[in-house]
C-alpha cells in the first residue's frame, strides 16, 4: 500500500466507527425518566390526598355550617387548599410524578348539620391540619427533591394559619 494512502484509511476506519456507534446510539431508546423516590412520592400521595379531602370538606361546611365562623374558615380552606392543589398538580407533571388515586375516606359528616356539624368539622379540622403539618415539616426537611421540599416549606405558613384559626374556634364552639 502507497505510504500516502495509509493516513485515508486510517481517517475512513475512524469514520465508520464513529457513524456505526451513532446508529447503535440511534436505535436506543431513550433513557426512561428516573423513577421517583420513595420518601417524595410518598408525600405527593399524600398531600393529594390531603388536599382534596380538604375541598371536598370545605364545600360541604359551607352548606351544613350553622355558625358564620364556621363558614367563613370554611372558604378560607376552600381558597387556600385549591391553590395548594393547583401548585402540587403542576408540581406532578415537571417532576413527571403521579400521585396514588385513592378516594378519601368517607366522612361521619356527611350525616350532621348545624351546630353538631360545627363541632365536628372544626374538631376534624384541628387534626387535619395537625396531620398536615408534620406531614410538610417532614418533607420540609429531609425531602430528596428540593422543588418538593420549597412547595413544603412554602405552604406550611397557610397550614399553621389554618391550624391556628381551626383550634381558635373549635375552642369557641366547645370542641
Amino acid at each position: 500500500m502507497p505510504r500516502s494512502s495509509a493516513p485515508l484509511l486510517l481517517s475512513l476506519v475512524a469514520v465508520l466507527g464513529l457513524a456505526a456507534c451513532a446508529q447503535q446510539q440511534a436505535a436506543a431508546p431513550p433513557p426512561a425518566a428516573p423513577a421517583p423516590l420513595r420518601g417524595d412520592q410518598n408525600f405527593v400521595d399524600r398531600a393529594a390526598l390531603g388536599t382534596g379531602s380538604e375541598i371536598e370538606l370545605g364545600q360541604l361546611a359551607r352548606t351544613r355550617a350553622a355558625s358564620p365562623a364556621v363558614r367563613a374558615f370554611a372558604a378560607r380552606i376552600l381558597t387556600d387548599h385549591r391553590q395548594a392543589n393547583a401548585r402540587l398538580r403542576s408540581l406532578e407533571r415537571r417532576l413527571q410524578m403521579v400521585p396514588a388515586t385513592a378516594p378519601p375516606p368517607p366522612s361521619q359528616l356527611a350525616a350532621q348539620f348545624g351546630a353538631d356539624f360545627d363541632r365536628q368539622f372544626m374538631s376534624d379540622q384541628v387534626k387535619n391540619h395537625q396531620e398536615a403539618v408534620q406531614l410538610f415539616e417532614a418533607e420540609a426537611r429531609t425531602g430528596q427533591d428540593p422543588r418538593l421540599r420549597k412547595y413544603a416549606t412554602d405552604t406550611l405558613p397557610m397550614l399553621y394559619r389554618n391550624l391556628q384559626q381551626a383550634q381558635a374556634i373549635s375552642a369557641r364552639l366547645g370542641g
